[in-house]
């Protein structure tokens, strides 16, 4: 099942989860949930989602490094 195999240790989980508890989360906490919830839990793999627009996008954990320009 390919949710237990990334998403359960995914960054964001745990912040998610603590959420949906009710308990308040700090700034980065609710950045990682929020990046989890969006990215479906990770479920096909920890990966960079690319949306560049979205005002998150450099906080996500699993960003990409952008290539230098020449």
């Amino acid at each position: 099942m390919a949710s237990r195999k990334y998403g359960l240790k995914a960054a964001g989980y745990k912040e998610l989860k603590k959420y949906m508890s009710g308990k308040k989360l700090t700034r980065k906490e609710a950045i990682l949930a929020k990046c989890y919830d969006c990215c479906g839990g990770y479920v096909d793999g920890r990966f960079d989602c690319e949306c560049e627009n979205c005002p998150l996008y450099d906080y996500m954990p699993y960003r990409g490094k952008k290539p230098k320009e020449d």
